[in-house]
């Protein structure tokens, strides 16, 4: 899960290394998908959490050329006092399950102090500088601001520990699906 708002652009936006990362991750997950001994290999949802329409996040990735990814709206922007956020950590919950794995599977990347609900759920949790301190401190691992490449780092972060061939995985938690007993519970 991520959040790609740009306010200064007046909506979405994903820039080209921004893409080219997402892109990457992708590729890498469908490849390893493919490989044998494939059912150990991580399945990505993209999720992106924004305060602008489902519609202007989709334009956003379909521009950059991804697939579309499920838009999780925060109503917080527009009325800080309405704690919108419990409803998007609920939809990251159904997101989840939905997909056929756990919130604590989930990798959320912070981009602004909203983001920390969603961050605090995740099995990952990584900030960008622009996330605010509170997010920083509950995240796994930070990155520089968006404005100086750290959306575009931490999915290269992603992309290189998530698919690395060694063991360490550096604090990602890799996708397991779920059992019959807990799809149900």
């Amino acid at each position: 899960m991520l959040d790609i708002d740009d306010p200064a652009s007046g909506g979405p936006l994903l820039t080209a290394p921004e893409a080219q990362a997402l892109s990457d991750l992708l590729s890498m997950a469908k490849e390893a998908r493919e490989k044998p001994r494939s059912l150990a290999a991580p399945h990505i949802l993209l999720a992106a959490a924004s305060s602008y329409s489902a519609h202007e996040v989709v334009r956003a990735f379909s521009q950059a050329g991804l697939p579309s990814p499920r838009v999780i709206l925060l109503d917080a922007y527009e009325n800080p006092a309405v704690l919108a956020q419990a409803d998007a950590t609920t939809k990251l919950a159904q997101a989840s399950l939905a997909s056929g794995s756990r919130l604590q599977d989930a990798i959320v990347i912070a981009a602004t102090p909203y983001d920390l609900p969603l961050l605090s759920e995740a099995g990952t949790a990584y900030a960008l500088e622009g996330a605010g301190s509170a997010c920083r401190a509950a995240a796994d691992f930070t990155f520089p601001a968006r404005r100086k490449g750290g959306l575009a780092q931490a999915l290269a972060y992603l992309c290189c520990h998530l698919f690395s061939s060694e063991g360490d995985r550096g604090g990602v938690v890799p996708f397991r699906p779920l059992d019959a007993t807990e799809r149900h519970t």
